[in-house]
């Protein structure tokens, strides 16, 4: 009896895992600026850092989290030029938003807001 029990549970795990019954947990991280939007598509393009001319597209998987701090955030309040990390995992040649948090625009050294000016 005990054999029969194992045997349906793993049966039904596997079944699970072949119709897609469970969402894939981001594996990898990728960090840059934001190149392209398409909230329509639900996609984005992002340049990477290290190497401007490497950029990737991500499309949002349905488990995914936009967040700016400790708000969460829509795909429209993303903008053209803002720095992200995403957590993504492979789904075939498709890689897959799990987790897109915005970063801070890194300072420029040496650089300072250039004071009001008084009339």
């Amino acid at each position: 009896m005990r054999s029969k029990t194992s045997t349906f549970a793993l049966a039904a795990l596997l079944s699970m895992g072949a119709s897609g019954g469970w969402a894939a947990s981001p594996s990898s991280s990728f960090t840059g600026e934001i190149t392209r939007l398409d909230t329509m598509a639900k996609t984005l393009v992002v340049k990477d850092a290290g190497q401007p001319t490497r950029e990737w597209t991500f499309s949002l998987a349905n488990d995914a989290k936009i967040l700016g701090g400790a708000q969460v955030k829509a795909l429209s309040d993303l903008k053209v030029g803002e720095r992200v990390d995403v957590q993504y995992s492979d789904q075939g040649a498709e890689h897959q938003a799990h987790r897109i948090k915005l970063m801070a625009t890194p300072k420029v050294a040496g650089k300072t807001a250039a004071p009001a000016l008084k009339h």
